[in-house]
């Protein structure tokens, strides 16, 4: 069952496959403009919105996942590349995302250095192209 996408990745949930999704959280702001009156209070302008920002987690076992370290570097070999995110039917924002970074934490670790655990943490930015 697929839970979610991003850039041809599917999240999914099945009996041989679950590429684990958790504490997805996504940020939104605006551009200010701060103007100091003297002998006054200071005024707010709202110029624009600001690009959000968005981040997510991934697990990558092997007790559920073949291959955790190979699926972390196809995750590493996509930073840089942009596309919407969709949770179940949902996009989540109204542009893009660009994957910013990826870091992993190496969490288990077998004998002769097999990684069977990779927690994985990304931060995306909302890519907007003026469309």
């Amino acid at each position: 069952m697929v839970i979610g996408a991003w850039g041809g990745i599917a999240f999914r949930v099945s009996e041989n496959n679950v590429m684990q999704l958790s504490d997805l959280q996504e940020n939104s702001s605006s551009n200010l403009a701060k103007h100091e009156i003297m002998a006054g209070r200071t005024k707010y302008e709202w110029i624009n919105y600001a690009a959000g920002d968005l981040s997510l987690k991934i697990v990558f076992d092997s007790m559920v996942c073949r291959r955790p370290y190979k699926q972390y570097m196809k995750l590493k070999d996509l930073e840089g590349y942009t596309s919407p995110l969709l949770i179940g039917k949902k996009r989540i924002g109204y542009h893009s995302w660009l994957l910013q970074s990826v870091s992993g934490r190496f969490s288990r670790i077998m004998a002769k250095g097999a990684i069977s655990r990779i927690e994985v943490t990304c931060k995306f930015v909302e890519y907007y192209t003026g469309e």
